[in-house]
């Protein structure tokens, strides 16, 4: 198993996961991103002094390095870590906001963004698509 993914899976550790220091958030982090931009064929970028907000999970925003064809596409978004009942597991996401010309963009149903969870395995884990979601209580306004 990957030593990233023994972190995320808390196999072989003898430790929880509220007990993680800021170093294993930073690894988890670090991974999760790059297993970001495989899944997408893009390079994210995020700043690196949201990691003195980390312990207990993480929220980092991210966005695209560069804005893509005649319409100006880019990604931005918040990757975040949930640890989930008593120590048990720990649930990994990502919310996305698609933008052309620094306008968000909304599909013509009203979602507003796109929602992946990562699902971590011995092999190395992977994102998986929630789908686009819809804004019910107008947080991403």
């Amino acid at each position: 198993m990957i030593n990233e993914e023994r972190l995320i899976t808390n196999s072989d550790i003898n430790k929880q996961y509220s007990d993680y220091l800021a170093e294993d958030w930073i690894v988890i982090i670090n991974y999760v991103i790059s297993k970001l931009n495989e899944y997408f064929g893009e390079i994210f970028i995020y700043n690196n002094d949201d990691f003195n907000n980390v312990g207990k999970g993480f929220c980092i925003e991210f966005k695209s390095k560069s804005c893509h064809g005649p319409m100006n596409m880019r990604l931005e978004g918040t990757l975040g870590a949930d640890i989930l009942g008593d120590n048990e597991d720990l649930r990994i996401s990502a919310t996305l906001f698609a933008y052309s010309n620094d306008r968000r963009l909304i599909t013509n149903d009203n979602n507003s963004f796109f929602q992946i969870e990562y699902k971590s395995s011995a092999s190395g884990g992977k994102w998986v698509s929630l789908g686009w979601m819809f804004d019910e209580y107008n947080e991403y306004q």
